[in-house]
């Protein structure tokens, strides 16, 4: 009664991520596995401090942010490091940064990833109503003259990352590999966090084919997006580039 919904749903999420990747319980327990989580909704905690007489004995552990990844380690047991991280919109990819720059390190030896946005109640709802970047028709018509906004959705997702040499030797299956101002983005700043990315990865502009755009369907922010790629992608009608707008599948995070 006392636990967080978005916590409840992770242990769900994680024991299918691990299923999926081939990790029986027995094994997950133990080993130096990192367990990083994206979250900044705290719609839970505002519903249950609305009056003391909602608190019980486990509201401490059920509304606190940071058990949402100890409350994963605590039942799967891995002994690798672990954080909750809220940068926004972008928690759950620099969550997957994270866990990255600690498989490198050798910091841990694998680690599941994870992010959680429950819509559990109005205040933060109005919250992005009041500051405009919500579309009052609640879809994202983004590159579009008729941008509004965003609508927001729930979501909640989980990955199990290692590093391709430990993947490879485990013998288990690989999905995919990969290198990895308060309120407005910034023209230069994204142009040169894509620029790091490629040096990262050791790939040049005319290598990449695809790229998954945030999207978020307001004015200004598409704008300053398509700005940012168009000065790193130089592209012809011979050698296009492909792009999708995540936002206008579904706003996580």
């Amino acid at each position: 009664m006392h636990m967080d919904p978005q916590q409840r749903k992770l242990l769900e999420i994680v024991f299918e991520c691990l299923e999926n990747a081939g990790v029986p319980l027995e094994h997950a327990s133990g080993p130096n596995t990192g367990c990083y989580v994206g979250n900044l909704t705290f719609d839970f905690v505002v519903m249950q401090t609305r009056d003391a007489d909602y608190m019980g004995r486990y509201s401490a552990t059920g509304l606190g942010t940071t058990i949402v990844a100890n409350r994963i380690s605590h039942i799967f047991n891995p002994r690798g490091p672990r954080l909750v991280l809220d940068n926004a919109c972008s928690s759950s990819l620099y969550c997957l940064h994270v866990a990255c720059m600690a498989l490198e390190a050798h910091k841990c030896d694998a680690a599941v990833v994870a992010g959680a946005n429950l819509i559990q109640s109005i205040e933060q709802h109005i919250a992005r109503i009041e500051v405009g970047v919500l579309s009052a028709s609640s879809a994202c018509h983004t590159f579009d003259t008729s941008a509004d906004g965003y609508g927001r959705v729930e979501g909640i997702g989980a990955l199990y990352v290692k590093r391709l040499s430990d993947a490879i030797g485990d013998g288990g299956p690989i999905r995919t590999m990969a290198n990895t101002e308060i309120s407005l983005p910034s023209t230069n700043g994204q142009e040169m966090v894509i620029r790091r990315a490629m040096a990262r990865g050791a790939v040049s502009s005319e290598e990449i084919t695809y790229i998954e755009c945030h999207g978020t369907g307001t004015k200004v922010n598409d704008e300053i997006e398509v700005d940012a790629l168009s000065r790193v992608f130089k592209r012809t009608l011979e050698n296009p580039l492909l792009a999708l707008a995540a936002c206008s599948l579904f706003s996580w995070m």
